[in-house]
C-alpha cells in the first residue's frame, strides 16, 4: 500500500538545494547614553555572541523627526556601517519605539539580550 506524502516530505524534496542565512546574533546593550551633543543621538556599547565568536560593538544613532534611526556602528575600534533605518508602514517594533537598530553592521538577524537593562534612555524628538 502506497504511503501518501506529507507536507514536511514534500517541503524537504522542493528545498534539498536551499541554504539558510547565517544564524542570529545575540546581542547584549550594556551602555546606552544620550549623547552631549545631540537629545536624539544615542551612544551605545554592546557585547555580541555570534556562533563561538565573543566580541563588542559601539555605535552612535540618531532619531530623524520622520522616526527613521541614523546609525553608525561596528566592533569597538573596527570599520565602521553607516545606515538608516525606518521601520515599516504600520509596524510596531518594542525596541524601535525606545532606541536605536543596534546591531546593524553584523549582518545577520539579531536577537536582542536584556534590550532594558541599558536605560536611561533620555529625550527624543
Amino acid at each position: 500500500m502506497p504511503r501518501k506524502a506529507t507536507w514536511t516530505t514534500i517541503l524537504g524534496i522542493a528545498c534539498a538545494g536551499c541554504t539558510l542565512g547565517p544564524a542570529a546574533a545575540e546581542v547584549e546593550v550594556y551602555s546606552m547614553q544620550v549623547a552631549p551633543d545631540d537629545p536624539a543621538c544615542r551612544l551605545y556599547r554592546a557585547n555580541v555572541k555570534e556562533e563561538n565568536d565573543l566580541f563588542k560593538i559601539d555605535g552612535r544613532a540618531c532619531k530623524q523627526p520622520d522616526g527613521a534611526w541614523t546609525a553608525s556602528e561596528g566592533r569597538i575600534g573596527g570599520p565602521r556601517i553607516e545606515a538608516t533605518f525606518k521601520a515599516p508602514p504600520g509596524a510596531w517594533l518594542e525596541t524601535w519605539a525606545i532606541g536605536p537598530p543596534v546591531g546593524i553592521s553584523l549582518g545577520r538577524p539579531v536577537i536582542m539580550v536584556n534590550f532594558g537593562n541599558a536605560q536611561p534612555w533620555g529625550g527624543s524628538r
